[in-house]
């Protein structure tokens, strides 16, 4: 009976291999498909507001996790939003009181933002005692106005240019304001420097730079700020003016670039063109100080109008749609704007939880 034994085992394997329809033979080590993780904007709807995406995924085990800025009528960003502005709604209907839950969150911890202040140090600025000193002031109040409360948002390297082709590190990027002003208080008039100007060249370069630290590995949305002082026009010629102009317009939305100006020798119109997020001018060196604040808090409002809506979804299975509406004051108001986003619910399932929710 032995000799049977080896023709029944291979044709048991054929019977397998060959007769059975090829799913069955899944192992249960193999890897499932991945799930699909992105929320795709469908719609928006604009009445006095804005609402812009920014990021927007599915997160395990059943999240809709949304990031926007939010502008107002003028285009301002509006930091006054909370739980009671919004309302949700998922395929055209209320969403479930009891079976999902979602919250609002303005400046989550997800963004970061590397601000880079550049200062003009040319001839100017370094061979006048006062003048360096009113700087050397106006910058550390700028430090004071954007840390350390959003130090979990924010950090901030410092840089100067001259006439040189490169600019220079006085701070790394950090969040440590101590640092940050014992290095800004090192200036002094001994500092060897080109004493031309180039201030095409310094905003080319400031933009490469911080682009460099923005989309870092690991972070939801990161975003990238350039603040850039000087008391001149480019003189160097080092780089031509439309040069300067195409890197402004070339940084994106996730960099923005903010100018401050003082004094008769700059010219308005160009330093107010390389600002294309806003532009400070201060007639007299003696009001530097309050120009560097506003530029600061103009920052943090940038920042407190990013609102990231979490939601968890009772739906297991299938494309849906997620309806985010914000309302200015209150579901009355005239002003609000909606967006529409369609998900995927496959691979959901329950285990949501989110740390204070928005009440119901």
């Amino acid at each position: 009976m032995r000799k049977f034994l080896l023709p029944r085992t291979l044709f048991c394997l054929f019977f397998l291999i060959v007769i059975l329809p090829a799913p069955s033979c899944r192992f249960s080590n193999e890897p499932s498909p991945a799930p699909d993780t992105k929320v795709v904007q469908k719609a928006k709807d604009e009445h006095g507001l804005k609402l812009i995406l920014e990021n927007a995924l599915t997160v395990a085990p059943a999240k809709v996790s949304v990031l926007f800025k939010v502008r107002d009528a003028d285009d301002k960003p509006d930091t006054t939003l909370d739980c009671g502005n919004f309302t949700l709604f998922e395929d055209n209907d209320s969403t479930s009181i009891y079976e999902s839950a979602h919250k609002v969150k303005k400046r989550p911890e997800v963004l970061k933002m590397r601000v880079l202040l550049l200062l003009d140090l040319s001839g100017s600025i370094i061979k006048h005692d006062r003048s360096l000193k009113k700087l050397i002031d106006a910058s550390r109040r700028f430090v004071r106005k954007l840390l350390p409360k959003y130090a979990a948002n924010v950090e901030v390297g410092v840089f100067w240019f001259d006439g040189g082709a490169q600019i220079n590190q006085l701070a790394a990027f950090t969040t440590d304001t101590v640092t940050l002003q014992y290095k800004i208080a090192s200036l002094d008039t001994t500092l060897k420097v080109d004493l031309s100007t180039n201030l095409n060249g310094a905003i080319v370069e400031g933009i490469k730079a911080v682009k460099n630290k923005t989309g870092k590995a690991g972070e939801t949305v990161s975003y990238g700020a350039l603040v850039l002082f000087t008391d001149g026009t480019d003189r160097a010629a080092r780089v031509a003016e439309p040069e300067a102009v195409k890197a402004v317009d070339g940084a994106g939305p996730l960099v923005l670039v903010y100018t401050i100006g003082v004094g008769g020798e700059i010219d308005l119109l160009k330093l107010e063109r390389f600002g294309k997020d806003d532009f400070f001018y201060a007639d007299d060196i003696d009001k530097l100080g309050l120009k560097f604040e506003s530029a600061a808090q103009s920052i943090k409002e940038e920042l407190a109008s990013r609102y990231l809506v979490e939601y968890c979804s009772p739906r297991r299975k299938g494309r849906h749609q997620l309806k985010i509406k914000a309302y200015t004051a209150s579901v009355q108001t005239k002003q609000y704007a909606s967006l529409t986003l369609e998900y995927s619910a496959d691979n959901f399932s329950g285990g949501c939880n989110l740390y204070m929710p928005c009440p119901r």
